[in-house]
């Protein structure tokens, strides 16, 4: 018998006589659900008489036994016979429930579980398993218990892909009795959390100073992207969070986040961060992408430095080093004033090499790149070898003779004055200025 559906059991007493005295009672244990008295006969024959009750199962008689009582009463005397047989009721009344289905993640196992509660006999159930219309699994030995009524569990281990997102997981349960079987379904769109990749970030090579740069991050296959928040930090600082970002419901998207970024100088070289985040009920999980901005600036932040000073002697070497900061590397060149000749460094390093009086005077540094430029003047002195402006005593001058000849004051005063002039020069030489 199946649960809920009426079904007419009958109770046949051959034979009797008179059958006008008998009484048939029916019995769920010790209760008695019906009793027929009236039942029909035929005057003067033996005969076989049949009493019909209409039962409706319930899943709690299953294995209880119903009784047919038929008693025979002629005046004073009565006579009882029974008939007992125990219910086999047949029950698969119930869908089963599909679990385990919400909130997977790509590549990572779950068992999905389908539960058919009250099911009688539970070892003629067969549990299928559908992706679409492709059988996965199927499920005949399923552990029961004989002679109960019990709630069957299939569990099925599978390992979600993004692909199948949306589509339809299918638990067919099948009763098989004898000739006949009843089906029943439980359908769910399996929901796959889909965050197995990194995001990427574009736009952020070669910037401007002070030009307006949009940074994107590009977070791929997610699901459900109404749950994700994604935030972009310079540094540890956080620049801007965006979680109103624009979803597809239902659907594995790729999702972006536009920032509006203004580079500075300074931030050349600095890491920016996106990170995204998907939260789903209590659980949340993070991917970031990191990129170093290259950010282009002209020529700035120029420093000097020059050994063994800007005043030299005669024949000495002179290195000059300058660093500057500017993206692109700046190019240096070294133009000395007094007659133009160029010298040109990758690296901002100049080497003059034995010093001479030619080289003295005033220079200037020609920094470039392809965003502007940066000049600075200085000068260099150089002593001359042929005086030792310490061996004089500036009280005392000896004028040489000239010939055999007498010196005339004014020649004498000419030579003297050119002679203060030379020593002068050598020994109080111009200080360099940067």
């Amino acid at each position: 018998m199946t649960v809920g559906q009426d079904r007419n059991l009958t109770c046949t007493v051959p034979d009797v006589y008179p059958a006008d005295h008998l009484t048939v009672q029916w019995l769920l244990g010790d209760t008695v659900l019906k009793e027929d008295k009236d039942l029909e006969t035929v005057d003067g024959e033996v005969q076989t008489v049949t009493s019909v009750f209409k039962y409706q199962p319930r899943a709690q008689d299953h294995g209880q036994n119903i009784t047919c009582r038929a008693t025979l009463n002629i005046r004073s005397e009565q006579e009882t016979r029974l008939a007992v047989a125990s219910m086999r009721i047949r029950s698969f009344q119930k869908d089963p429930v599909i679990s385990g289905s919400d909130f997977m993640t790509v590549g990572q196992d779950r068992n999905l579980t389908c539960t058919v509660p009250d099911v009688y006999p539970a070892d003629h159930l067969t549990v299928q398993w559908l992706l679409g219309d492709k059988v996965l699994k199927e499920h005949k030995d399923l552990e029961t218990v004989d002679g109960e009524v019990q709630t069957v569990t299939s569990v099925f281990k599978y390992q979600p892909r993004a692909q199948d997102h949306g589509q339809n997981i299918t638990c067919r349960a099948t009763l098989n009795i004898r000739s006949e079987q009843e089906t029943r379904l439980a359908v769910a769109s399996m929901r796959i959390r889909s965050f197995q990749k990194d995001p990427v970030i574009s736009g952020s090579d070669f910037m401007t100073v002070g030009q307006d740069r949009n940074l994107t991050c590009t977070v791929p296959d997610v699901y459900p992207a109404d749950h994700l928040t994604v935030q972009w930090l310079l540094g540890d600082t956080v620049l801007k969070e965006d979680k109103d970002l624009e979803t597809v419901d239902g659907e594995v998207q790729t999702v972006t986040s536009v920032f509006k970024y203004q580079p500075r100088a300074q931030d050349h070289g600095q890491n920016i961060t996106c990170r995204a985040t998907l939260n789903i009920r209590s659980e949340q999980e993070t991917r970031l992408a990191v990129a170093s901005m290259r950010i282009r600036s002209p020529p700035r932040y120029l420093s000097m430095e020059v050994l063994p000073s800007m005043e030299v002697e005669e024949g000495q070497n002179v290195s000059l080093w300058f660093q500057a900061a500017g993206v692109p590397t700046p190019s240096f060149t070294l133009i000395r004033l007094l007659d133009n000749v160029e010298l040109h460094s990758p690296n901002g390093t100049f080497n003059l090499i034995d010093v001479g009086p030619e080289q003295a005077g005033q220079y200037l540094l020609n920094l470039t790149n392809e965003l502007g430029h940066l000049s600075r003047h200085f000068s260099l002195s150089v002593y001359s070898k042929t005086v030792d402006p310490g061996q004089f005593d500036t009280k005392t001058v000896v004028i040489p003779a000239v010939g055999l000849s007498l010196v005339s004051m004014a020649t004498a005063a000419g030579l003297l004055k050119r002679f203060l002039r030379r020593t002068k020069a050598n020994s109080l030489p111009i200080s360099g200025v940067v």
